[in-house]
C-alpha cells in the first residue's frame, strides 16, 4: 500500500514539473498574451490560456500630407504709357488732304496737359501759324502788297497775315447771313456764303483797301477794307452780284451806290439767297 502511494506521489511530482518550468513572469495584456523577457521563450511575444497564436501587425505609419502645387508665376503686365505731346512745332502749311490729320493733332493737343508750346491749326484752312506770329510773307507787286488769307470765319469776314501777325479784317460796305455770332442762330444762306467766300479768298493773296470815309478798325479791332484778288476782282462786289451779300445800309461808304445796284440785279434774277431767303 505505502508503496502504490509512493509511486503516486512520484507522478503527481513529474506532471508539475513542466508547468513550473514554463511558468514566467510578466502580465498577460488585453489580448491575452506579452512580451516574454526570460526563459526560453525570451524575446517573443505569445498568448496565455487559449489567446490568439499570431502577434498583433505594427500600425501602419501615418502617409505625410501632400504638398500643394506651387502655383505658375503670373506674367507681369507694363502698363501701356499715355500719349502726350510735349511740343508741336515747325508746321509751315498742311494741304487739304491732311485735314484729318490736323484734326487728330488738335484732338491729342486738347487732352494733353503736357502741351505748353505747340502750333495753332485752323483745320478749315490750310494755313498755320505759331502763336507768336505767322510765317506767311505778302507778296510785293510794283507799289501793291498781297496778304495772305489764312481762314475764312464767315461770308464777310477774313483772317490775313500781315506783317507777321494775323489780322482779322471785316469787308466794307456789305453783309451776309450770319453764322458764327453767338447771340443769333445760323441764318438762311449763311453757309452757303461762307463757303462761296472761301472758294474766292481762302489759300490766297489779297490786296486790301482802306476807305476814307471810314475808320481804320471796328468796335471788334477788325480792319475795315476792300479786299482785292491777284487778278483785279473786287470780293465785296462779286458776293452781291451772286446774291451771298447785301448792301450793308447801315454805315454807307464809297462803294454803296455801287453794291445797291448789283444787289437789285440779283435779287430780279433770284440769285444766291434771293431764290432761297425771301
Amino acid at each position: 500500500m505505502i508503496k502504490k502511494l509512493k509511486y503516486i506521489a512520484l507522478l503527481l511530482i513529474l506532471l508539475t514539473v513542466p508547468q513550473q518550468v514554463l511558468a514566467h513572469p510578466g502580465r498577460t495584456d488585453s489580448s491575452g498574451g506579452h512580451n516574454c523577457r526570460t526563459g526560453p521563450c525570451a524575446g517573443t511575444y505569445h498568448y496565455h490560456n487559449g489567446g490568439g497564436s499570431t502577434a498583433p501587425s505594427s500600425p501602419a505609419p501615418t502617409p505625410a500630407p501632400t504638398p500643394a502645387p506651387t502655383p505658375a508665376p503670373q506674367p507681369v503686365t507694363q502698363p501701356k504709357p499715355k500719349k502726350t505731346i510735349e511740343t508741336i512745332s515747325g508746321l509751315v502749311s498742311v494741304s487739304a488732304a491732311n485735314t484729318l490729320w490736323v484734326d487728330l493733332i488738335l484732338e491729342e493737343v486738347s487732352r494733353s496737359k503736357t502741351a505748353t508750346n505747340y502750333t495753332t491749326v485752323n483745320p478749315v484752312t490750310t494755313a498755320t501759324s505759331r502763336i507768336t506770329g505767322a510765317t506767311q510773307e505778302p507778296k510785293v507787286n510794283g507799289d501793291q502788297k498781297f496778304y495772305y488769307v489764312s481762314e475764312v470765319t464767315d461770308g464777310d469776314t477774313i483772317k490775313v497775315v500781315v506783317d507777321g501777325r494775323i489780322e482779322k479784317v471785316r469787308l466794307l460796305g456789305i453783309d451776309t447771313p450770319e453764322t458764327k455770332d453767338p447771340r443769333k442762330p445760323v441764318q438762311c444762306f449763311g453757309m452757303e456764303a461762307s463757303k462761296y467766300a472761301a472758294t474766292l479768298m481762302l489759300n490766297k493773296y489779297v490786296r486790301l483797301e482802306l476807305d476814307k470815309s471810314q475808320g481804320d478798325r471796328d468796335r471788334y479791332n477788325r480792319l475795315l477794307r476792300y479786299v482785292y484778288l491777284e487778278n483785279g476782282a473786287e470780293v465785296n462786289a462779286e458776293l452781291v452780284k451772286q446774291g451771298y451779300a447785301l448792301a450793308y445800309l447801315r454805315y454807307p461808304v464809297a462803294q454803296t451806290e455801287t453794291y445797291k445796284q448789283l444787289q437789285s440785279k440779283a435779287e430780279s434774277q433770284s440769285l444766291g439767297l434771293w431764290s432761297a431767303c425771301r
